[in-house]
């Protein structure tokens, strides 16, 4: 179990959503978790060569997108965030949380925010633009033990989540030119 980023359309005016990768496989089927819909959808592309991201296309009769989940309002792509900016993640497992951005790293940057597993997938926001998708934790070593976030929502100290870029993202989707190119 996952979290969605974003649903929109691509340059077909398929509905697609995109999630993270190591959630999905080509062909798996989609469904909502929240609800007795059945099947939603179905994973048409995967991400390769450390692109962790994959792409659903949705069936339009059963998905409604919105712009605002919780406290998450997206209103549109943003630029990638640099280190000191305050992101905000919005999780299945963890929710919704904002942190500073501690580093960037080319196609992927490190935020203090909470990231538990079924967060994997979840969009990063700096204001009310997507700059990113949730793929996980690295955790902390502590006098020679890796510390995960255990103490996520109980403590203010936790370790960083990683967050591909949605730019690196959209590109690689772009390139493929099947479902999903030309997100929006």
């Amino acid at each position: 179990v996952c979290t969605l980023t974003a649903v929109g359309y691509d340059s077909a005016d398929r509905m697609v959503g995109l999630t993270a990768g190591h959630c999905a496989e080509i062909g798996m089927s989609v469904q909502a978790e929240t609800q007795q819909a059945g099947v939603i959808g179905t994973v048409a592309a995967v991400g390769h060569s450390g692109n962790d991201f994959a792409v659903i296309e949705f069936e339009r009769t059963k998905v409604t997108p919105v712009r605002q989940v919780a406290q998450t309002f997206i209103g549109g792509i943003g630029a990638p965030p640099q280190p000191g900016d305050i992101v905000c993640k919005n999780g299945r497992t963890s929710g919704f949380d904002c942190g500073v951005v501690w580093d960037t790293h080319g196609w992927w940057f490190r935020s203090q925010v909470c990231s538990r597993p079924g967060d994997s997938g979840g969009p990063v926001t700096l204001g009310d633009r997507l700059v990113g998708m949730n793929i996980g934790h690295i955790g902390i070593v502590v006098l020679g033990v890796t510390v995960f976030d255990v103490a996520c929502g109980a403590a203010a100290v936790h370790d960083p989540a990683v967050a591909i870029d949605i730019g690196v993202i959209l590109d690689g989707m772009d390139q493929s030119g099947g479902i999903g190119a030309g997100f929006r």
